[in-house]
């Protein structure tokens, strides 16, 4: 399964990927490295199921929080599929 990723700015010091579905961290690794050698910037994916996800969202906790209060640009998935999460 091909995970959803979605790159967000974060000001100038990386990217934050949020990663949906069965992904394993060899998996990420694979599907991100070319992303990471033309985008010239260190990824380092934090992996994370969607029931994890879910109880830290309801749980405010602050890393999820703090991702999810900022802008998205989608590869894959959509604010609707994020928010069934919740």
């Amino acid at each position: 399964m091909v995970p959803n990723v979605s790159p967000l700015d974060d000001g100038g010091c990386g990217w934050i990927c949020l990663i949906e579905g069965s992904a394993t961290p060899h998996g990420v690794a694979s599907a991100l490295a070319e992303v990471a050698r033309r985008s010239g910037r260190e990824l380092n994916p934090i992996i994370v199921s969607p029931a994890d996800a879910t109880r830290r969202f309801r749980e405010q906790d602050h890393f999820i929080t703090s991702v999810l209060a900022r802008p998205r640009i989608w590869l894959l998935g959509d604010d609707i599929s994020l928010a069934a999460l919740a």
